[in-house]
């Protein structure tokens, strides 16, 4: 980031009030992620192993891939990207797939499928189902509404999924009222269809509750020129949602008929994989580890892992300036300054412009400017709300301990409560 070491040429104190006046704020930003994504699978010797990777545009960027073994890349008419590997006998029957992506922004879509895509075939009975007798209401949302609402009350999740027969069609789940959680998206779609509601199958995985999901299918319907995605979530994760849990979807493909992890064995047989998987957030270790660089005084370590996180979130003005107060730490104010100007001269959003003028809170705080500390802290609380964590910060001790502001302080501290 050799745009940073470029002096501006104001003093800092006039300079921040000037910024101050001057910022441009607006909506929130989306945020963006980086997530490491481990799997192990274990397989039969000789076994063809096929992994579609989440798509590379847009919501999903694939980072980096890496496994025993060497995988073949194959990309297809769309764009799409998958690796596929034989185990072979000298190799053993493991394969540690490991890999990051950064999620956030722009979802990609579809490319190239257009002219192929296929829907689930709505079967010949169909019409003599009670699937087909799912009443319209007035507007294409309260029908969308009504059919997720019948089918979660008329299809359970069966649970043991090994043992479903899944040569029986989908009218015989509906019927007896038991499915799998990818073939309940498949009589999602055919209620769809049967009400004129355009479309898309979604194949890929999901995050959720420390677990990779993969296989997975759901549905987004095209309302109002927008797509709104549509799930049937097995109960554990439903529970785990209601309970604040947050589920990552990842997109591997547009063809409901393509898995994103699938075994092929020597026999021919495809097959899932049976495997051990979790993953992390990346961007959150770094932090982890720069604050536990931070309380042994380690201040160029700590920078360091404030650059992993710049590596792979360039723009990210909340880690630029948490870089310049390291360097204040450091007894390097005149180096720090420069990180945070950046910071609130980039500020696009209203989180963005808050974060910044915490950093120069602390700023001024380790520098003894308690004044324009404080005006930095309460400007940033009337934008975005501080966070009360902020207080234990020791960075903003002067501040915190000074008489001088214990009672306004104190008044941000209740309104944060």
């Amino acid at each position: 980031m050799a745009h940073l070491n470029q002096p501006w040429g104001a003093t800092p104190k006039y300079l921040f009030v000037a910024l101050l006046l001057s910022s441009v704020l607006g909506a929130q930003r989306q945020l963006i992620d980086v997530t490491q994504v481990l799997e192990v699978g274990h397989l039969d010797p000789g076994s063809r192993i096929h992994l579609r990777l989440p798509l590379e545009n847009g919501s999903q960027q694939l980072v980096s891939c890496r496994s025993g073994q060497a995988g073949r890349l194959l990309t297809d008419a769309a764009g799409f990207r998958s690796y596929e590997w034989t185990i072979g006998a000298a190799t053993g029957d493991t394969l540690r797939l490991d890999y990051r992506l950064v999620l956030g922004g722009k979802t990609r879509q579809p490319t190239g499928v257009a002219a192929d895509y296929a829907l689930p075939p709505i079967p010949d009975q169909f019409a003599r189902s009670g699937l087909s007798a799912i009443r319209a209401e007035e507007d294409t949302v309260a029908t969308i509404t009504r059919i997720l609402r019948h089918l979660r009350r008329r299809v359970r999740v069966t649970p043991n999924p090994q043992r479903f027969d899944y040569r029986q069609s989908l009218l015989q789940d509906y019927h007896q009222r038991l499915s799998t959680t990818d073939r309940r998206h498949l009589l999602l779609s055919l209620a769809l269809q049967d009400h004129g509601i355009p479309h898309r199958m979604v194949a890929g995985k999901w995050l959720a509750d420390g677990t990779v999901y993969e296989n997975q299918l759901w549905v987004e319907a095209r309302v109002q020129g927008i797509w709104l995605r549509l799930d049937l979530l097995p109960n554990e994760l439903q529970r785990a949602v209601k309970e604040g849990a947050s589920i990552g979807y990842l997109v591997s493909t547009y063809d409901w008929r393509d898995a994103s992890l699938l075994a092929v064995t020597p026999g021919g047989q495809s097959t899932g994989v049976p495997y051990a998987s979790g993953y992390s957030n990346v961007v959150d270790y770094f932090y982890y580890k720069k604050d536990e660089a931070l309380e042994q005084r380690k201040y160029a370590e700590a920078v360091t892992f404030v650059d992993s996180i710049l590596n792979y979130l360039p723009d990210d003005t909340d880690a630029v300036g948490e870089k310049g107060v390291i360097y204040t730490q450091a007894g390097r104010p005149e180096e720090g300054i420069r990180y945070l100007q950046y910071g609130i001269r980039n500020a696009r959003t209203r989180r963005d412009s808050a974060a910044a003028l915490i950093h120069f809170a602390k700023y001024y705080s380790l520098t003894g400017e308690l004044a324009l500390a404080y005006q930095a802290l309460e400007r940033s609380h009337k934008l975005v709300p501080v966070q009360l964590a902020l207080f234990y910060d020791p960075r903003l001790e002067r501040l915190l301990e000074s008489e001088d502001y214990h009672d306004r302080l104190q008044a941000i501290i209740y309104a944060s409560n």
